[in-house]
């Protein structure tokens, strides 16, 4: 560790050059091992001011300081968008139905009940666009509305989700809504295999009547495109193989919504003992943990369809 961090440090260093490294995402979980903060000069990030051509940005939905011990440093808030902003994006997302006489104020009061937080507003306005264009397009934009304004009661730490949650409950289909929950069992900021999710589309006998492997590929890959067009899902950036990849907040939102429906047990935590809790009733299990080193014996889970375990200090399967 100690070699690599001094080779990482020469490397940054090498030629006077300019260098900017950049931690995107930063939580104060994920620099907590084993209850220690993570040594940046450890690690062979060169602080101080040992060389003024070098520069650190990171980003952080944390607002203190996540290293106190760098002096040189310059905090620049992000505030949410201005509304000439929000509208914008709103009405980039939403289509030309929104400059509709008939729309405009209701486009209006759900941009400003989206509380001008961009992935909320692209979202939302996602999935009016696709409720647009039939005969009852106001109608259902009002619906939309009353539901974002039942939302805002939710507590403050649910609000967001309480919206986000609009674009799920609005996809048409319980194969998306069960393919979109599905990609939220896996590890945050994986890439996920589309061909992964034809399997597993197939093993758990998503599509009533089809059980060919080549038909049930081309719909997940229809579902998968309807996902990526209300932004549900992102395209990954691994060439190699299709992939894709879901936004951390969408993930979490989504698994806010497989554990309330009792869909889904998902534990991605550094936990060191498997949870106690009464199984009988998740159709899923998604269990990741660097810690576990042995399951219980005797689980009862008589409606598991689908599990997913990553241990890897796991010694054997019961």
């Amino acid at each position: 560790m100690i070699a690599r961090a001094n080779l990482l440090r020469e490397r940054l260093l090498q030629g006077n050059k300019k260098v900017l490294v950049i931690l995107d995402d930063i939580w104060a979980d994920k620099f907590d091992l084993q209850g220690e903060r993570i040594d940046l000069q450890g690690m062979g990030i060169p602080l101080g001011g040992a060389n003024k051509n070098f520069k650190m940005l990171y980003t952080s939905r944390i607002t203190r300081d996540l290293w106190h011990d760098v002096s040189t440093k310059k905090e620049i808030p992000l505030d949410l968008l201005s509304e000439e902003e929000a509208w914008r994006l709103f009405r980039e997302k939403a289509g030309d139905s929104t400059d509709s006489p008939d729309l405009k104020s209701i486009a209006i009061k759900i941009m400003n009940e989206c509380g001008r937080l961009p992935l909320a507003l692209v979202l939302i306005a996602s999935a009016l666009s696709k409720l647009s264009g039939s005969n009852h397009t106001q109608e259902l934009w009002e619906g939309m509305l009353d539901r974002l304004t039942c939302a805002r009661i939710a507590p403050v730490d649910k609000d967001l989700y309480s919206r986000l949650e609009l674009s799920y409950e609005y996809l048409e289909g319980e194969q998306a809504k069960r393919l979109f929950l599905l990609c939220c069992l896996f590890r945050e900021d994986e890439d996920i295999r589309i061909e992964d999710l034809a399997r597993y589309g197939l093993g758990l006998s998503l599509f009533d009547g089809i059980d060919e492997m080549k038909k049930v590929r081309r719909q997940v890959f229809l579902i998968v495109n309807e996902l990526k067009s209300r932004y549900l899902l992102l395209n990954s950036e691994k060439e190699e193989e299709e992939c894709v990849k879901v936004h951390d907040v969408v993930r979490d939102m989504g698994i806010s919504i497989a554990s309330k429906d009792k869909f889904a047990l998902v534990i991605h935590e550094e936990v060191s003992e498997w949870p106690k809790d009464t199984y009988e009733h998740y159709s899923s299990i998604s269990l990741i943990s660097r810690k576990i080193t042995e399951l219980p014996k005797g689980l009862t889970c008589p409606n598991l369809e689908f599990l997913l375990l990553d241990c890897s200090e796991l010694k054997e399967l019961p």
